[in-house]
């Protein structure tokens, strides 16, 4: 019994490593691809902006889709919801107060995230990690950006420090202490939620495939709260602290989702071709199960340009004013903070606002962020790799040199 108790405890209260969580989300990122739909979480929340504004009257006819069943509105809230369920098996569940200042950054950083995100193709999931994953070079050209953000956000922590009154910055309210009867009830909440994770697919009835989707993306709030698993913090440490572990994980997770979606677009490709010869049918995809067969260039985005470079660095800079990133905005809703709760609001405004503004530009070809660029298309699949894997080797190999000499700490 005592075994059943430490497990237990290893598992549901205990933080996972960092490195436990890159892997899990990389599987179950790979699951989404499998399923037709590529890991993106800030369609998410303009889905639920659009609804929201609708209501209200600024927009007038648009065509809207339940949240429960558009995969990125799923794929959204299956980070709360997962999270929140985390947070009460472990006992970790509780609205978090922050001075207003805080508060008033974490809405100005969702307005800069939901902004930069249209111009830069997606958040850190959809513009950065699954763009890596889909072989795109839009990927690379936001991760510069965001470093450079990342940067800057950190250098304007330290003149904050230094030239905003202490009186300032911890001036706020805070919410009294829950009863204790709350804390004892929250595990067995917590694993109610979680039986319905497991039975997700039979409460969609007909909708399965969004049902599975939503399965997988309750897992990864639940992983991603577990292992505090947070894309802000694997461009901040390096330059904060000098600690390269976050950083390492992510650069293995990037590695293993490529492996994963390359065997996807490449063997979907492969029986694409195969149908196509026998049908004489070259442009039509070939649905299957409950999704789709992968085209090869499928989720590679036109923002490889300064649209991916400016966008990345707003979009960093954005990251450390609110302290969690697109994904990690959203596990930590799940676990009551409440600044994220503004980032998130905002967020979602901003970028629904932001694309139905710039999208009729770009339809009309009266604006570009960039070009669609499918590495395997000009260096072939084993140069694609190369490339990517070199730049994910030199990040590895540059955290490593700055843990050990803090030469590019800024704080």
């Amino acid at each position: 019994m005592e075994k059943v108790k430490e497990m237990y405890t290893v598992i549901f209260k205990d933080d996972w490593p960092f490195w436990a969580g890159g892997v899990f989300l990389a599987i179950l990122a790979i699951l989404m691809w499998t399923w037709g739909q590529p890991w993106a979480v800030i369609g998410g929340y303009r889905n639920w902006a659009d609804w929201f504004l609708t209501g209200i009257g600024v927009y007038e006819g648009k065509k809207l889709v339940s949240p429960l069943l558009d995969p990125k509105s799923i794929m959204a809230l299956g980070i709360v919801f997962g999270a929140f369920t985390a947070a009460l098996i472990s006992g970790s569940f509780g609205f978090r107060m922050p001075p207003w200042f805080e508060l008033l950054k974490g809405a100005i950083a969702g307005t800069l995230m939901g902004f930069s995100a249209v111009i830069a193709g997606g958040c850190n999931i959809g513009g950065f990690y699954s763009q890596l994953a889909a072989f795109s070079l839009s990927g690379l050209v936001m991760w510069a950006g965001l470093i450079i953000g990342v940067i800057l956000g950190l250098k304007y922590l330290m003149w904050e420090m230094e030239h905003v009154p202490a009186s300032v910055l911890s001036k706020g309210v805070s919410f009294p202490p829950p009863p204790a009867a709350w804390k004892a009830v929250q595990p067995y909440l917590g694993w109610f939620l979680l039986f319905l994770i497991v039975v997700m697919p039979i409460l969609y009835g007909s909708h399965t495939k969004y049902g599975i989707l939503a399965s997988i993306a309750l897992l990864s709030g639940f992983v991603m709260h577990r292992s505090r698993f947070c894309f802000a913090a694997t461009f901040r440490d390096p330059f904060m602290t000098g600690d390269s572990e976050k950083t390492q994980s992510v650069i293995l997770s990037i590695l293993i989702v490529m492996v994963g979606v390359a065997m996807i677009k490449w063997l979907d490709a492969t029986y694409i071709a195969k149908v196509s010869e026998m049908t004489g049918i070259r442009e039509k995809i070939i649905e299957y199960r409950w999704g789709i067969f992968m085209r090869e260039s499928r989720y590679v985005f036109s923002n490889a340009g300064w649209g991916g470079i400016v966008g990345g660095i707003i979009f960093g800079f954005g990251m450390i004013l609110a302290g969690g990133c697109g994904s990690g905005t959203l596990w930590r809703v799940g676990e009551g903070q409440i600044k994220l709760w503004a980032a998130m609001v905002t967020m979602a405004i901003s970028n629904s606002l932001t694309k139905a503004w710039l999208w009729p530009k770009l339809r009309a070809g009266e604006l570009s962020f960039g070009k669609a660029v499918f590495l395997p298309k000009y260096v072939g699949w084993e140069g694609a790799f190369i490339i990517i894997l070199g730049v994910m080797i030199i990040w590895y190999f540059f955290v490593l040199w700055n843990e050990e000499t803090d030469t590019c700490v800024v704080m």
